[in-house]
């Protein structure tokens, strides 16, 4: 079965594409890229999810990193894809956006037993937290994906985003 969609880029549809799609990524450096579905890199989000996205934030921690992970169980991976993180980070708006939903998913995940690793820490929250601040402007004023229809754009998004994780979690990035 080709991994390939009808545009071109990689898609997940098996088990096995998803965790090829996790292993080119890794082993060409192109992490950040991949997080943020970049590239060649595509994963749709699933039909019955009601969400407009670049990719599946949440089927690409599930399914390919934590299957890559825990089908080769390099201590690099869980640090690769950190680097990547912190790549995204340091990028636009949109990339920002994609750092601050993957963290999201990482920490529930984390918070659930869910991760096989922990890559959450005190100096990750913190880059987050001067990357949000330095875009917000951007990110309010960011019509595409989840901002297209929303006053604030994708930081309206980031907002009820915020209140889920507080008050499921007790956690707040902002």
């Amino acid at each position: 079965m080709s991994n390939l969609s009808d545009s071109g880029c990689l898609t997940a549809a098996t088990y096995a594409d998803a965790i090829n799609l996790a292993r080119t990524a890794f082993e060409t450096n192109t992490v950040a890229e991949f997080l943020r579905g970049g590239g060649d890199y595509a994963v749709p989000v699933n039909r019955y999810v009601s969400a407009n996205l670049p990719t599946d934030f949440d089927y690409i921690l599930r399914v390919c990193i934590y299957g890559y992970y825990k089908e080769y169980g390099s201590d690099k991976i869980p640090l690769q894809f950190l680097d990547g993180l912190k790549q995204l980070l340091d990028g636009d708006c949109v990339s920002v956006w994609c750092a601050y939903n993957l963290i999201w998913f990482q920490i529930t995940n984390e918070i659930n037993a869910v991760s096989p690793f922990s890559i959450i820490n005190g100096e990750l929250l913190k880059r987050l937290f001067i990357s949000l601040t330095f875009y917000r402007k951007e990110l309010e004023n960011c019509k595409l994906w989840q901002g297209k229809y929303k006053n604030k754009g994708l930081w309206q998004d980031i907002e009820k985003a915020e209140a889920v994780l507080s008050s499921k979690y007790g956690v707040r990035l902002l």
